[in-house]
């Protein structure tokens, strides 16, 4: 998969560039929430500016990096698997997760995958989250309290990450270590002992990160932004834009539920012939035979009934899927409390359904493993791989069936859908042709590339090394990849960086540090709930920018005018320079 999707990752325009010029600006001494304004936790950016550090300023080192704690993500995704289902079950959602999730992609722009994501925040604590049940599982194993310290010292990280991860980390550990609790029933002293290790454990990095910020900034500021950022994600008008109604599911319920109840159709047309089949041939001679055919004829019907394009849609029923998944976990942990081993299985696996389900709760009636899906249905896909493969079909064998027809069916499924996945993998990356920047920063990206190259091409020549550019209201991958420095601390300049930071505030910012050189970017931003910078919102900037600006080279159509794609590169007027 690497090698197939090599350096189609990032998107040129969208996102990706804060990722980089972040990790790259704190190489350079610059404090995050102080010099670069920003809205997660600050994890993910230390740690790809210290890849930065180690490796040099480079887009391929820090897909690489990443690249290698996906690989160790896939490790520990296994292990639990193996733990709570099978081996088959186990390598197939890790087939799932490499070619599906680490590297697929399957909307025009880039960024959704575990390499070059849009916020590497995302995955990174997601990833975080599986290690702590990973690092919950080593103590059910082992009853050593260090393995619940590190349970707690990496719930603690995931709060440096994203809010969504934060919360669904936090209800999976919490339930997990419940239920170990309850199965293990330790005394008095040793259930203290247990949650003093544990809350230490969380509190050493929020601890070490607070010491940090605190020399950087006053206390309150820290705790508004480094170790209280997800305050931000509750504010109301956020909730009301676009793109997280649309994200939800909520701009059209009638709509979504209409497609989950169809996609909920089609996982039953297709598996209930397995499912019958297993519950029929409990008692069949020609059991195998039997299975064999059943199985084929599951497996082409669903290459052959199901479009390759409604395999996108196979997503819709997880948070149903998770419900009811969840559900029978804990049903089970029930009746295998009075056994320790059991139940301690069915614990970790109760705890991998929640910290699924929560992380489906930013889609619930739009899951989809595409866009945000990239981490936040990942869980729940592999957690429905476990089912499908493993939970189902064991069940019905308890029951006196052949679950082993299931087995074959749900295997041959998954298989012809990944397989339908790279098809529409290979789609898009047929059009990831053109190539933005040079060496270890170059990428490969569709027809905005050409123009994008171009005007790169005039930054290096006009913009000098110790001058500024901004890009609006988007763009600042071009400051990383030229190496010229923004003078102010905002990334972009869209209705969501409006909302979070205030119009007035980024203007007073924008005038009082003004850059040397400005690139307008055309961007559409009608999901963020206004579509164009300068024209729908942000006159006042605009304006400013205007009379204070002279073009020096265009290419395209005028940006920020229509839906045809341009950029104007703008130098500051020398009388507006020479008076400052």
């Amino acid at each position: 998969m690497l090698a197939w999707t090599w350096r189609t990752w990032p998107d040129p325009l969208i996102d990706f560039g804060r990722e980089v010029y972040h990790a790259w600006q704190v190489t350079k001494g610059k404090t995050l929430y102080v010099d670069l304004a920003h809205f997660s936790g600050p994890l993910s950016v230390y740690l790809n500016a210290g890849f930065l550090r180690v490796f040099g300023p480079s887009i391929l080192a820090l897909a690489l990096a990443n690249a290698a704690l996906a690989a160790g993500c896939v490790a520990m995704l296994y292990s639990i698997l193996v733990r709570v289902a099978d081996r088959l079950a186990a390598t197939l959602a890790g087939l799932t997760f490499v070619t599906l999730f680490a590297c697929g992609r399957f909307v025009r722009i880039g960024n959704y995958n575990w390499l070059c994501p849009y916020s590497y925040e995302l995955p990174h604590g997601v990833m975080l989250g599986i290690a702590a049940l990973w690092c919950l599982d080593r103590y059910h194993r082992t009853r050593r309290l260090g393995w619940l310290a590190a349970t707690g010292a990496v719930l603690g990280l995931t709060a440096l990450t994203k809010t969504e991860a934060l919360a669904a980390a936090g209800l999976a550990v919490v339930t997990g270590l419940g239920l170990t609790v309850w199965v293990e029933r330790p005394t008095g002293a040793r259930r203290i002992r247990l949650f003093v290790v544990f809350a230490v454990g969380v509190l050493v990095p929020l601890g070490a990160t607070f010491l940090f910020f605190v020399t950087k900034m006053p206390a309150a500021e820290v705790l508004r932004w480094p170790l209280g950022y997800w305050r931000a994600a509750s504010r109301p008008e956020f909730a009301a834009l676009p793109m997280f109604k649309e994200g939800l599911g909520i701009d059209d319920v009638a709509g979504n539920l209409r497609r989950l109840a169809l996609a909920t159709w089609w996982y039953a047309v297709i598996l209930a012939p397995g499912v019958a089949a297993a519950i029929a041939l409990g008692r069949a001679r020609r059991r195998a035979v039997l299975t064999a055919v059943v199985a084929v004829v599951s497996i082409a019907a669903a290459a052959l009934l199901v479009p390759i394009d409604g395999w996108l849609q196979a997503a819709r029923p997880l948070p149903l899927f998770l419900l009811l998944t969840t559900a029978g976990s804990l049903a089970a942990f029930v009746r295998a409390r009075g056994d320790a081993a059991r139940a301690s299985q069915y614990a970790l696996q109760t705890a991998l359904a929640v910290f699924a389900l929560a992380l489906l709760a930013k889609m619930a009636l739009n899951a989809r493993i595409y866009h945000y899906g990239f981490a936040l249905a990942m869980p729940a896909t592999l957690v429905l791989v476990a089912a499908l493969v493993s939970w189902a079909p064991a069940l019905i064998t308890r029951a006196g069936g052949e679950g082993r027809a299931l087995r074959a069916v749900a295997a041959g499924v998954v298989v012809v859908g990944i397989g339908a996945h790279l098809v529409l993998v290979q789609r898009l990356l047929a059009r990831q042709t053109n190539v933005l920047g040079e060496g270890a920063d170059a990428l490969y990206g569709d027809d905005r590339v050409p123009p994008l190259a171009e005007l790169l091409d005039e930054i290096r020549q006009r913009v000098g090394p110790t001058q500024t550019l901004a890009a609006l209201p988007e763009g600042v991958l071009l400051n990383y990849l030229a190496r010229r420095e923004s003078s102010v601390p905002y990334f972009e300049f869209g209705p969501f960086a409006m909302l979070l930071w205030g119009e007035t505030k980024i203007a007073r910012d924008f005038e009082a540090s003004p850059p040397d050189f400005v690139a307008l970017v055309h961007r559409d931003t009608s999901h963020e709930g206004a579509r164009f910078f300068g024209k729908d919102y942000a006159q006042p900037i605009m304006g400013w920018v205007e009379a204070n600006y002279r073009p020096v080279w265009h290419t395209g159509a005028p940006p920020l005018e229509d839906g045809r794609f341009g950029l104007v590169l703008l130098e500051r007027n020398r009388l507006t320079q020479s008076t400052r």
